[in-house]
């Protein structure tokens, strides 16, 4: 739980640029409601702090419209009545995302064509990889050390894969402003990327024991260890996009890196592979 003056701390820096997921119940309309900034102040609604959560942060690409003299996180929480931030809040509401932090990965960028940005990014990779830093900063800032990273559309999720999937759980969802996407087809998307986030925790935790399991018993070395649990890492959003289950995940893992199988070993209810030292090659995703 964040404490007040850790809210504080993050409201002066970078209340310029985030937010975080949590507004105002609905009213009269699906749009009302989303530019009041009362539900972020903890001396008016007492129970903010304990809503919020660090460990799950949503990135857009650039912000879209200058906020610079409006409240701190005020961002995606607009009072335009053409934004569509409204389809987030209904989403996300009453799911385990609510309360999650809201930043964008491209600071100090305004601008609505994603195009443009991206292409300024290529012309410009000194901002790109300033930018990555900052946000690495700004993690730090926040308090979170292992958070779950939601990319709104693929530009975002382009920026932060190519730099920082192999530090982070990073997915994608559709961008809530994508022409034709309803609020309840956004709100299905939602329930089916906590589905994902939750079967990538159990293959990390999976991975996790029986890679322990393996060294402790000489199975495989410790330098081998550490390789297949960067192979197996590298596969991970691989599995949770393409495969329904573990041992799907498991065989295709292993075509890709030429690992020979010896037997199958079964733990309480879960398959696992026993793995032979010797292996050829490691997959690059």
């Amino acid at each position: 739980m964040i404490d007040i003056e850790k809210f504080n701390f993050i409201k002066e820096k970078y209340g310029h640029c985030a937010s975080w997921a949590i507004w105002k119940e609905v009213g009269a309309t699906p749009k009302s409601n989303m530019g009041d900034l009362n539900v972020l102040d903890p001396q008016q609604n007492p129970d903010v702090l304990s809503e919020l959560k660090p460990d799950v942060v949503f990135v857009g690409l650039n912000i879209s419209i200058d906020i610079g003299d409006q409240e701190p996180f005020s961002n995606f929480h607009p009072t335009s009545p053409h934004a569509q931030d409204y389809k987030t809040r209904f989403a996300l509401k009453d799911t385990e995302l609510w309360g999650g932090y809201m930043t964008d990965i491209i600071k100090n960028h305004v601008g609505m064509n994603a195009q443009e940005v991206m292409n300024y990014l290529s012309a410009n990779p000194d901002v790109e990889d300033k930018n990555i830093e900052t946000f690495r900063k700004e993690l730090k800032d926040i308090g979170t050390e292992n958070p779950t990273i939601i990319a709104f559309g693929i530009d975002a999720h382009s920026v932060l894969t190519r730099n920082l999937n192999n530090e982070f759980n990073i997915f994608q969802v559709t961008h809530y402003s994508y022409q034709g996407l309803t609020k309840e087809d956004f709100r299905n998307e939602i329930k089916s990327l906590i589905e994902r986030i939750q079967i990538n925790s159990e293959i990390r935790k999976d991975k996790s024991e029986v890679l322990k399991s393996y060294k402790e018993k000489n199975v495989i070395s410790e330098e081998k260890t550490l390789d297949v649990s960067n192979v197996i890492f590298k596969v991970r959003h691989t599995f949770t996009t393409h495969f329904r289950c573990f041992n799907c995940f498991i065989n295709n893992l292993f075509k890709k890196i030429n690992i020979h199988v010896t037997h199958k070993i079964i733990i309480g209810s879960k398959t696992f592979i026993n793995l032979k030292t010797h292996y050829t090659s490691k997959i690059t995703c």
